[in-house]
């Protein structure tokens, strides 16, 4: 098992307790959350090739207006409070994203070419973006 899986059992288990007394944990937890997970993430480039910023602009700039457009569509409650960090990971056999807590979205080359337009990968987007912010984990 991944090191980061023991993270998210461990907010699992926590958020659980939490959620018995009717109430969530801070958002900051959620932040900590996705934070340590992003690091074992980048720790693992076999498992996760992360695509880099510098020579892909094109890419990260594409993704980046899409996901502007939907924080700024007055929908995401949580738009202001996570930094809505987005990765993507060469993959181009992986038809998939996922999102973790504090507003981190991984989205594969392989769903990124996959996907007939732009609306289609919007919807994806805005769909992982969605469990980050109905903090769906907790």
């Amino acid at each position: 098992m991944k090191p980061y899986f023991y993270s998210i059992l461990l907010l699992l288990g926590i958020a659980s307790g939490a959620a018995a007394q009717s109430r969530l944990p801070s958002i900051d937890f959620d932040e900590q959350i996705g934070a340590d997970v992003e690091r074992e993430i980048l720790k693992d480039p076999k498992e996760y090739p992360i695509l880099p910023k510098k020579g892909n602009e094109a890419v990260y700039n594409y993704l980046e207006k899409i996901k502007t457009n939907i924080l700024n569509s007055g929908k995401v409650t949580h738009a202001k409070d996570f930094d809505w960090t987005l990765h993507v990971i060469n993959d181009p056999n992986t038809i998939n994203a996922f999102a973790t807590p504090g507003g981190y979205i991984y989205i594969y080359t392989g769903l990124i070419h996959f996907v007939d337009n732009e609306a289609e990968l919007a919807g994806i987007i805005a769909h992982e973006m969605a469990h980050a912010d109905r903090r769906h984990s907790v």
